[in-house]
């Protein structure tokens, strides 16, 4: 999500807590978000139909799309990764956690890619945000953004 009147751009990594940002910054979006209920509850999910990749676009490929956001504020969330990996484990097989380190291992290797947090912070394992939420300190992340 990105947005002309606040000069911001949003990168989304799966499971950190996106959806949320895009319902708090929604209404400064130049792309049309679109709220929908999910699996997590009423409202809890969002869409965004028009991007080329998907409102999981990476840095780069957000870079790619529109240059001319790497003018703007660029932000993202960071969350555990073990927290991230338990989180899309539950969203893509609807259990609740593996029952043993077997089955977590081969849904890691055989499952649905998860892709890399450091990705959606810039190109090349290169830090290029200018601010990264941290998912543990959520509320007060937000707070900041807002000033």
């Amino acid at each position: 999500m990105y947005s002309d009147e606040k000069k911001f751009v949003f990168f989304h990594p799966h499971k950190c807590g996106g959806n949320s940002i895009n319902r708090i910054f929604g209404e400064y979006s130049n792309i049309e978000i679109k709220i929908r209920d999910s699996k997590s509850g009423k409202n809890q999910g969002s869409t965004i139909p028009s991007l080329r990749h998907c409102k999981h676009s990476t840095y780069e490929q957000y870079i790619s799309d529109f240059p001319f956001v790497q003018k703007y504020f660029k932000f993202s969330v960071f969350r555990d990764p073990f927290e991230r990996i338990a989180s899309w484990y539950s969203h893509k097989t609807q259990l609740e956690s593996p029952s043993d380190a077997t089955e977590a291992i081969n849904f890691l290797n055989n499952g649905p890619s998860l892709s890399h947090q450091v990705d959606y912070f810039g190109i090349k394992n290169t830090v290029d945000v200018d601010f990264i939420v941290d998912f543990d300190n959520f509320e007060r992340d937000i707070r900041r953004l807002y000033r």
